[in-house]
């Protein structure tokens, strides 16, 4: 994967000058707290700086969300290690139930395996972000959630969407969560040589793959065997990814 995560570049908007932006690494260093918070991006990213500016204190209604686009989410009590087996029975049955992908989500929500943030809007992407009842119940407070596609540029008086404008100012903190962690990159042999490549072995699952691969690297000697038993999964990225994510 290419991992970028928002600290480690400039946003990929212009900002005019005199508008406050930070990546969320830096919000614990804000000495001053502001009145308003404009959180940019809905992946794991933007969630995280939510849950972190309400545990602060911040009152809901003086957080704006701007949600580009809305994700399945995985239930973390769902991805236990020791409720692993009951869970892959469960979703097995989904899919063996399932006649069209929209079932086949259903099902799984109704198995509190998958959530939303919003149960109206029927969301269009699934890249593994991962949260809790309570997690969930926290980001459901942000009733100033704006889906008008992703920020072109924030002006001084206005932020820039897709499909619309946003009235903001100097005094508002925007927080940057746009960048892309889990970027997708072509599948490759694990082993190559004397070269170990990481890569997901099993979707959503990175530590475990990479302990697998740990585990056949140290059991095994025949390259062809080990990258036999080590198969790239590649992560997903739209809904159809969940049973097809070489797509």
């Amino acid at each position: 994967m290419t991992v970028e995560v928002p600290s480690m570049r400039v946003p990929p908007f212009p900002v005019a000058a005199g508008i406050s932006i930070v990546p969320p690494n830096d919000l614990p260093k804000v000495s001053q707290p502001r009145a308003e918070y404009v959180v940019i991006g809905a992946g794991k990213t933007g969630m995280d700086a939510v849950l972190f500016l309400l545990n602060q204190g911040m009152d809901p209604d003086h957080i704006t969300w701007i949600v580009s686009n809305d994700a399945w989410l995985l239930a973390r009590v769902s991805i236990y290690p020791d409720r692993l087996v009951d869970v892959l029975e469960k979703q097995l049955a989904c899919f063996a139930a399932a006649n069209t992908l929209e079932e086949l989500y259903s099902s799984m929500e109704a198995k509190d395996m998958l959530l939303r943030l919003d149960p109206n809007i029927w969301p269009t992407k699934f890249r593994c972000p991962t949260v809790n009842q309570e997690e969930l119940r926290q980001l459901r407070q942000i009733e100033n959630m704006v889906r008008l596609g992703r920020v072109e540029r924030i002006e001084s008086d206005t932020i820039v969407l897709a499909q619309g404008r946003l009235p903001t100012d100097s005094l508002r903190l925007h927080v940057d969560c746009t960048a892309n962690g889990l970027s997708r990159r072509p599948a490759l042999p694990v082993f190559a040589g004397n070269t170990i490549r990481l890569q997901s072995l099993s979707m959503c699952q990175q530590v475990f793959s990479a302990a697998v691969i740990a585990y056949v690297e140290a059991r095994y000697n025949n390259e062809a065997q080990k990258n036999e038993l080590c198969q790239p999964v590649p992560h997903p990225e739209e809904v159809l990814s969940i049973l097809w994510p070489w797509k």
